[in-house]
């Protein structure tokens, strides 16, 4: 029967060089409904307010596909129980994504049972490694513990008003997160037991790598929305220099990654790695949402201080975690530049809207630069 469901791998079953599964790529499409939900409600009706609710529904998304990427990264393969595993939370998530709409308004009654039904799937995964992996057992026991303590809450949000709702729905998002990291010292027993690195392996980097492309690929497809009937010379140069901004931020992005291996020396920075992924991704998604705002002619400060911040905080994010990978020796002098850096961003805020996308492009180009001479410095 064993042999018949062909159970997880253990997390000692380590395969070398592992590539990206169809399975995990078919999971991965689910996204692109998810974040054009989450930008499009942004887009067309922003406030303050429904920033906050689209933020905190990304990283609710994204906690459910960082889980069940990591899982499948540890203890995936192609038999039946792992394809009924990630074809159940497509399912779920697409029925999730329904009620992004109503979410983004602040009304977060249903789907809170879509991410109980999610949180209960999660919970059945780590009990089904605890019983596959008795070397894995401790912590999958206590994932599983501590998602039936979030379920608990969680479920409170049903019977409870709109704005309880919410407020239990971030404190359930923040356990799900961050009582994790409560977790390390039964991890760090169980990695130096069996031998086992702290590292991120270039399967799951891979995989943030794709979630990151899709994301790009929504912000593009919004850049195309904003030149809109009647269609003048201004607006195709924003639109081409917005796409050779994003198209900068993707290859800085990808010129790190593709050469990136992560070995760290605790559970805890392990764990916080994965933060700054997901981290960077909400970036690139905000300060995409506030370009396309800018091109459709919404030019506040806020609104400009919402790009030039966000985008600064991307490209701050990516250093760090190629600093925390690469351990740099002149970490003073990345500081002085990235504070000159912030300076020259804010000052471009008040400029000429294609002064501004202008001077970004040559400050992510000189990114780009850099990165690129760093990196054949140190294969040399």
């Amino acid at each position: 029967m064993e042999n018949l469901f062909k159970r997880p791998r253990k997390i000692t079953e380590d395969i070398e060089n592992r590539s990206v599964t169809w399975l995990e790529l078919f999971y991965d499409l689910i996204f692109t409904v998810v974040l054009l939900d989450l930008t499009e409600g942004l887009v067309h009706h922003f406030t303050i307010e429904n920033f906050l609710n689209t933020t905190v529904l990304f990283f609710l998304f994204l906690w459910s596909w960082n889980e069940t990427s990591v899982y499948f990264d540890d203890h995936g393969n192609l038999g039946v129980i792992n394809t009924v595993i990630m074809n159940s939370q497509i399912i779920l998530t697409g029925i999730a994504t329904l009620f992004i709409p109503e979410a983004v308004e602040g009304d977060f009654s249903h789907i809170i049972i879509a991410f109980m039904a999610i949180e209960l799937l999660m919970i059945i995964i780590w009990l089904i490694v605890s019983y596959f992996d008795k070397i894995h057992r401790q912590v999958a026991l206590s994932c599983a513990l501590l998602y039936m303590m979030v379920l608990l809450f969680l479920s409170s949000g049903y019977f409870a008003s709109l704005e309880s709702a919410k407020v239990i729905v971030i404190i359930s998002l923040l356990i799900n997160y961050f009582g994790l990291f409560l977790l390390s010292p039964i991890m760090k027993k169980e990695y130096e037991e069996h031998s086992l690195d702290y590292a991120i392996k270039d399967s799951l980097i891979e995989r943030y790598g794709l979630i990151m492309m899709i994301t790009l690929g929504e912000v593009i497809a919004g850049f195309y929305t904003s030149l809109k009937y009647p269609i003048y010379t201004e607006k195709i140069v924003g639109f081409v220099l917005s796409a050779v901004l994003i198209s900068s931020a993707a290859a800085i992005f990808y010129s790190i990654l593709g050469d990136l291996e992560i070995n760290v020396k605790s559970a805890v920075k392990m764990l916080a790695m994965r933060l700054l992924f997901l981290g960077d991704i909400y970036l690139i998604m905000t300060s995409g949402i506030a370009l396309h705002l800018i091109l459709e002619g919404h030019e506040s400060l806020g609104i400009r201080l919402l790009f030039v911040l966000t985008l600064f905080a991307s490209m701050t994010m990516i250093w760090l975690i190629r600093a925390i990978a690469m351990l740099p020796k002149n970490r003073h002098r990345a500081y002085i530049y990235l504070g000159v850096e912030l300076a020259v961003y804010l000052g471009l805020t008040i400029m000429p809207k294609m002064v501004l996308l202008l001077g970004i492009d040559i400050l992510l180009t000189i990114h780009l630069v850099h990165y690129i001479k760093t990196r054949d410095s140190v294969i040399k």
